[in-house]
């Protein structure tokens, strides 16, 4: 044994962020978990890259164990306590526990921070967590639930967490209902979706009424979230709640917000009934006000996609009129930006400048939304004219602009747009990280991916990469069941290339590609427009690279 005095503790200082996530990545785990899981402690990164699965390595957890055994009962408890509560536990919660608290900072289990205590590590938490018996955690989140209740001024995202963990479904609807709409209210549209998610299983405790609006916020939020299909699935709920209750208006409005996140996540035959279904219906109830307004603009935003610029036009200055006519800003805005885009798509570059203008309204205003509809549909139209330099800037522009905003879908589909501009411009390296960067973001496989998934396939396809046609394979399934030419079209166009390629000589022959280019051509110089009440055809721009998802 050696004596006290020859000893030197050598006191070893935490990974750097960089280093944990480069030790992370040479084992093939999460860099950014794996940093906030331990903080950078030497230790605990070593055990928990060493370890074969997921969850708290068996070396943590017996020390933490053992550490949390030594303790006195009430020490224990408050060890207990603190486990089910992910942040910290604030004096206020705490107080007349000190002494058990103060065995706990002793024993090196917890830190202070500020006026709270917590684990000095997230994995330590999660050791003493896991380690607890159902019951027993349900128990400490009704005893953290009721202890926070009682304070002024909490988070009531935190209030909903402990009332999911404690089984007590009133609450969840209270506390969950009141954290998904402060988390919209704040631009947090996934973590808004999340809350309603957490919600939805308790809504039947609710009226018909309160269901409907539920169901609508909730799928608004998955929508500007880029998770249309699960927002469908809750206005279908909504749906029926009002068809139950005969209101005609709500009906209607259920049925635009059906058309958008249908058309939104590949749906488009679904887009253009409801769409069709919700003006019919509207009109029916005898009451013009901001509801028909709105599905009179979603029409005309349909149809300007579809490129048929007259009726878009015919459609949007019928919406604008009657929004002003009834002191409808956020409508007006939205027909104004499908009518510019319209005129801009029809050779009037002054409606550039029109788009510049609403969207600088529509954010004042404080409807992102539309303010970066205005901004994509600009930049796209750059790229129809093949101006690339003028498009990756206001692409850009766009870019900065919804990412502040958190509107997850317009920003994995600019990086596909981008990805397309640096191709053209010969930027290979640049378009492929772009590409890399809108798929791997969240979001459905409807209209915001194929952007990326033909630059990807492009790229990979000209420098002999067999992976390109698989690529392309996936892209021509979205694309089938988006069911529009001007997502159909870039795919065509993408396997006559690789074809023509003298490395893919097996591809399929450019003929497809040949009758939609042909086909798009036609239907762009016709512009034929349809009858007011048809449905918007299923046509399009092929001659475009990129398209406008707004």
């Amino acid at each position: 044994m050696l004596t006290r005095g020859v000893v030197r503790q050598v006191p070893v200082a935490p990974l750097s962020a960089a280093c944990a996530a480069e030790q992370a990545t040479a084992a093939g785990r999460e860099p950014a978990e794996t940093y906030a899981l331990t903080g950078g402690n030497p230790l605990l990164v070593t055990e928990l890259l060493a370890a074969a699965g997921p969850g708290v390595p068996a070396n943590v957890r017996d020390v933490v164990l053992a550490r949390l055994a030594a303790l006195p009962p009430p020490a224990r408890e408050i060890a207990r306590l603190v486990a089910v509560m992910p942040r910290s536990a604030e004096a206020a919660v705490l107080g007349g526990l000190e002494e058990p608290v103060d065995a706990c900072l002793a024993a090196g289990l917890l830190v202070s921070r500020a006026d709270a205590v917590s684990y000095r590590h997230e994995l330590l938490r999660r050791a003493v967590e896991d380690a607890l018996s159902p019951a027993a955690r349900a128990a400490l989140h009704r005893r953290v639930l009721a202890l926070l209740t009682g304070l002024d001024g909490t988070d009531p995202a935190r209030l909903a967490h402990h009332a999911l963990h404690a089984g007590d479904a009133d609450a969840v609807l209270r506390h969950g209902t009141r954290a998904a709409a402060r988390a919209a209210a704040h631009g947090a549209h996934r973590e808004a979706v999340a809350h309603y998610r957490a919600v939805r299983p308790y809504v039947g405790r609710l009226t018909g009424p309160e269901r409907a609006d539920l169901l609508e916020a909730y799928a608004v939020q998955a929508y500007l979230a880029n998770d249309a299909d699960e927002g469908l699935d809750a206005l279908r709920d909504a749906l029926a709640e009002w068809e139950r209750a005969g209101d005609r208006i709500r009906v209607g409005a259920i049925l635009r917000w059906t058309s958008r996140l249908a058309w939104w996540s590949g749906h488009s035959v679904l887009a253009r009934q409801a769409a069709t279904r919700a003006v019919r219906v509207l009109e029916a109830a005898g009451e013009p006000g901001r509801e028909l307004a709105m599905a009179y603009s979603n029409r005309s935003q349909l149809h300007m996609l579809a490129h048929e610029l007259p009726a878009a036009i015919e459609w949007g200055e019928r919406a604008r009129e009657l929004a002003e006519r009834v002191g409808d800003t956020d409508t007006s805005l939205h027909a104004a930006s499908n009518v510019a885009t319209a005129r801009l798509q029809s050779g009037h570059p002054s409606a550039g400048v029109t788009l510049r203008r609403l969207h600088a309204e529509a954010a004042a205003a404080g409807f992102p939304d539309h303010a970066a509809r205005a901004l994509v549909n600009r930049a796209a139209s750059l790229v129809e004219g093949s101006d690339y330099v003028g498009a990756e800037a206001a692409v850009d522009e766009a870019l900065r602009y919804v990412a502040v905003n958190h509107l997850d879908g317009y920003l994995k589909y600019l990086f596909g747009v981008r990805a397309g501009v640096r191709l053209e411009r010969a930027e290979w390296d640049a378009a492929l990280g772009d590409a890399e960067e809108s798929l791997a973001r969240p979001g459905g496989a409807g209209q915001t991916v194929v952007p990326a998934l033909v630059a990807k396939a492009r790229i990979l396809s000209a420098r002999g990469n067999g992976a390109a046609l698989s690529i392309l394979d996936r892209a021509a399934a979205v694309a089938e069941q988006l069911d529009e030419l001007q997502r159909i079209g870039p795919v065509a166009d993408a396997r006559a290339e690789h074809s023509c390629l003298p490395a893919n000589r097996a591809a399929p022959p450019p003929s497809a590609a040949r009758a939609a280019r042909d086909d798009g051509g036609q239907r762009r110089r016709a512009h034929r427009a349809p009858a007011r009440g048809a449905a918007p055809a299923r046509r399009g721009s092929y001659l475009t690279r990129t398209s406008r998802p707004g």
